[in-house]
């Protein structure tokens, strides 16, 4: 089972599946990673349980890491995903 999780773009469809994570997986931490004004409106209504800004920390330690960002987005970020991420994690979109 997944202890941390990292959701990496806490929006619409990063904010749905922290809800649902919270409701099915409530042992586990939920950590977004977005803008801060995003990160506090997934805060908010309860999808994180962490915000963080800082993309080496809030993927450091993750069991999952789920991409919800525009591609392009996310093509740019995948080698700091990929430096700082656990080598047993499930990286994922």
């Amino acid at each position: 089972m997944f202890r941390r999780i990292a959701i990496l773009g806490t929006g619409l469809i990063g904010g749905s599946f922290g809800l649902a994570l919270r409701k099915h997986v409530p042992e586990a931490r939920v950590i977004g990673w977005d803008r801060p004004e995003v990160l506090r409106q997934a805060s908010t209504i309860g999808a994180i349980q962490e915000q963080n800004e800082d993309l080496p920390a809030a993927v450091r330690d993750a069991d999952l890491v789920y991409l919800a960002l525009p591609i392009g987005v996310t093509l740019d970020l995948l080698p700091t995903i990929a430096r700082f991420v656990e080598a047993q994690a499930l990286v994922t979109d």
